[in-house]
């Protein structure tokens, strides 16, 4: 089973009554349950779970302030991918992390082209339909031999 989630996990947003975000336990602490129950369930019928992580975006509008949006912050990416891989490491036998950012962001930093391909959309967000093929040759093998082999292993 797959879960792949995007950048609505590290909005802001208002729990038990208070504006938080991602890199503060309240919010961390709640995504990091809700995965785990994401896990649970997608492992019931004794499925293996990959979780994919987030690749970074480019800052491509700008608040009226002319900071860049918080969503759009590489830390906030990082700070996702830490729950991610929290959750995974609770689950050992259970949920491998697709390194899904390494694979499109290779250099620790957000990039729309590798090898003189252009591996992201227009949106400068998505994966192109070429950055698509050059991650099915690199994750769709591995995902193969994690659901047939029972190892838990690391997917980059």
């Amino acid at each position: 089973a797959l879960i792949a989630l995007g950048r609505w996990e590290v909005s802001d947003r208002i729990v038990d009554g208070r504006w938080t975000s991602i890199g503060q336990p309240l919010w961390d602490n709640r995504l990091a349950g809700l995965l785990d129950q994401a896990v649970t369930i997608a492992h019931t019928g004794g499925a293996k779970v990959a979780l994919f992580t987030l690749p970074y975006v480019q800052q491509t509008t700008e608040q009226p302030d002319g900071q860049p949006w918080d969503i759009n912050r590489p830390v906030r990416t990082d700070e996702f991918n830490a729950v991610l891989r929290k959750v995974a490491a609770a689950h050992p036998d259970t949920v491998a992390i697709v390194d899904v950012n390494r694979m499109l962001d290779p250099q620790g930093r957000y990039t729309s082209y590798i090898d003189g391909v252009r591996v992201r959309d227009t949106d400068d967000e998505h994966p192109s339909v070429y950055g698509g093929l050059l991650l099915r040759p690199a994750v769709l093998p591995q995902l193969a031999r994690l659901g047939s082999s029972g190892d838990q292993t690391r997917v980059s």
